[in-house]
């Protein structure tokens, strides 16, 4: 049996709970007793509820800007022709065996990118090496709807010649560029060399001075 009980607003009678007319005045009380009895705890209520709702508001604006400002400083796989012309440029060459690690490991995903690196420094080796790159690359190209280049002549001419062969680097690397740019279009181009590039730019062109002017000392001390 349910003894709860309540007063009512009109006469003061202490009625069932559950009573929507008071059986003293014969008002209706459910209304006027949830209004009045709980009148303060709705307000609060509605306060929390408005105060959740700006909370997240602010939250999601917050998680908004923390989301572009994190992009903002995330550069894309991008890498323009002039950097890429510098960076073999001062490091005479040699940069082209990373760049083919970096595309092994991003576009081939290849799970062993460093032993395809090895075999494409070998020489002979690195035709077949090369090869296999440039053909994961058309693929990734075909997939996107990208022009596509040619495998076979873009080979041969990395293989007879230092010039075309280095034309052939660039060439592939325009072709890499459209990929990552719609792959990546949310991300920034990177167009200042890296601070560990400067130094690799730096280092290696001292390295080979200091080896020619060790092979002329040696030579001239034979003679």
């Amino acid at each position: 049996m349910n003894n709860k009980t309540k007063i009512c607003p009109n006469c003061g009678g202490k009625i069932p709970l559950s009573a929507e007319k008071c059986k003293y005045c014969a008002n209706w009380v459910d209304d006027e007793y949830r209004l009045s009895n709980h009148k303060k705890y709705n307000y609060v209520i509605e306060d929390i509820s408005q105060e959740k709702v700006e909370s997240s508001k602010e939250q999601d604006l917050l998680t908004t800007e923390t989301i572009e400002e994190s992009k903002s400083n995330i550069f894309s796989n991008v890498l323009p022709i002039r950097r890429f012309f510098l960076l073999m440029f001062f490091t005479l060459g040699l940069y082209e065996y990373y760049w083919y690690y970096k595309n092994s490991d991003l576009i081939s995903k290849d799970k062993n990118p460093l032993v395809r690196t090895i075999l494409f420094i070998i020489p002979i080796v690195n035709w077949f090496a090369y090869y296999s790159l440039l053909n994961d690359i058309n693929t990734k190209l075909k997939k996107n709807n990208l022009q596509t280049f040619s495998v076979a002549w873009n080979v041969l001419f990395y293989i007879f010649s230092p010039i075309l062969g280095f034309w052939s680097l660039i060439n592939v690397q325009e072709h890499v560029n459209e990929y990552w740019r719609i792959e990546n279009p949310e991300y920034q181009t990177r167009l200042n060399f890296t601070d560990s590039e400067k130094v690799i730019m730096a280092i290696i062109p001292l390295i080979m001075i200091l080896f020619i002017l060790y092979i002329t000392i040696f030579i001239s001390l034979l003679n």
